[in-house]
This record gives C-alpha cells, sequence and structure tokens, in this order.
C-alpha cells in the first residue's frame, strides 16, 4: 500500500490524532508546507488571532453557575448550570483555539453527558462579555460575585470537530491519487510532487491555498 492509501486508510478507521500525524508524514514527504501548518495547528492549537476554519467556530449561549446564595428576584438556584434569564436567547459563535488533544476528552465527557458542554468563564471571551452587559447593567455587585458566568457550547458541533478534520484529510488524499499522486515506498518522484502543488487543499469551504504564518487564510 503506497503513502497516499495509506492516509485515506487511516481517515477512514483511526483516531483524529493518528489522522493528523499520518497527514504531516505525507505532506512533509510532498513539501507541502502550506498543509503542514494547518495540521500544527490542529495538534498544537490555533493563534488568539487565527482565521479558524468554520468548524472550529461553535455555536454557544451564555450561561452561570450561582456560588452563593443570590437575591430574590433572578430566578437563580444556588448550584445549577442554566441559561441566563434576562438576556434574549441567542447563539454566539465561539473560536476553540485549543489542540485536538484537549478537545478529545471533552468529547469523552460528553458521551456520558450530552445535555451540557461547559467550556469556559464567559469573561475569557469579548464575544460573551459582549452578550452579559444587559445583565450586568441590571445586577448589583453582590450578586455578581456570586455568579460565574459560562460558555455553553453545543455539544453535537464540538463532536463533530474530530470528524471534520479526517474529512478534509481523507478528500485530500483522494484528490492527490486522483491527480497522480501515489509514492513508491515512502517516497515521491520529482513529478509527482509537482501534481501535488496543483491539488487544492480546502481548510475552509472556500477554496483556499493555505495558511500564512499568522493563521490567516490566503486564497488560491
Amino acid at each position: 500500500m503506497n503513502l497516499v492509501n495509506e492516509l485515506q486508510s487511516s481517515a477512514v478507521s483511526d483516531d483524529v490524532l493518528v489522522v493528523l500525524r499520518n497527514a504531516i508524514r505525507l505532506s512533509s514527504k510532498l513539501g507541502r508546507d502550506d498543509i503542514t501548518e494547518w495540521l500544527d495547528f490542529e495538534l498544537n492549537g490555533y493563534k488568539r488571532d487565527s482565521d479558524l476554519p468554520e468548524y472550529r467556530m461553535i455555536g454557544a449561549m451564555i450561561g452561570f453557575k450561582t456560588t452563593g446564595t443570590v437575591s430574590p428576584g433572578f430566578g437563580f438556584s444556588m448550584g445549577e448550570i442554566a441559561l441566563l434569564p434576562m438576556i434574549p436567547v441567542r447563539t454566539i459563535r465561539f473560536p476553540i483555539i485549543e489542540p485536538i488533544s484537549t478537545i478529545a476528552p471533552l468529547i469523552c465527557e460528553l458521551s456520558i453527558n450530552t445535555e451540557q458542554c461547559v467550556y469556559s468563564s464567559a469573561e475569557d471571551g469579548s464575544i460573551a462579555r459582549e452578550a452579559i452587559k444587559p445583565l450586568i447593567a441590571k445586577m448589583d455587585g453582590r450578586t455578581l460575585e456570586k455568579i460565574r458566568l459560562l460558555v455553553i457550547l453545543n455539544h453535537c458541533e464540538i463532536k463533530a470537530i474530530p470528524e471534520r478534520i479526517k474529512d478534509k484529510i481523507l478528500k485530500w488524499a483522494l484528490a492527490l491519487e486522483s491527480a497522480g499522486v501515489n509514492g513508491t515506498g515512502i517516497s515521491f518522484s520529482a513529478k509527482e510532487k509537482v501534481r501535488s502543488e496543483k491539488v487544492i487543499f480546502k481548510i475552509r469551504d472556500s477554496v483556499v491555498g493555505q495558511l500564512s504564518a499568522t493563521g490567516r487564510n490566503q486564497q488560491d
């Protein structure tokens, strides 16, 4: 089995970390630094100013958890996790920049409890801070001290991240085979490397040639 076929098989049957490492091996031998960079981001995490792939912008809502007795009138029960009652329920898109190895345990946890996926304190993200402004304006300081604001992620979209990554790698490997790029042993001929450059890898839904050093998408 040649290297391209091996990656195709891996993308179908292996864990996402194994698939990413196999893809790095293949992209490195082909000299595809653009794809290697995206693979590195998936393995080690994106930069905060990166233009993330759409599958890493997860639907989320702002919620809370109380850490003490809250003043009457706010409808909060101590210790529970729930959506904020004073903000119109709407979904925001929250960036997930962590390495896939960090996301994987979160997915395992979701296999046990699929109702809620609490990601982080809402104060950590500017998108979340904007969403909670109406609440802050109505609450006194003592009440706010007893409420931890949270980002509650769409668990289905979180679970889909590894599969979206594997799908993109599989499509790339199939496109390489169609272009006559297969490899002999563990190497590729000069002609195959030239052919591979014409196979555009889709990092986002739009056609993208590569990621720049800052993680910005560059159009082909």
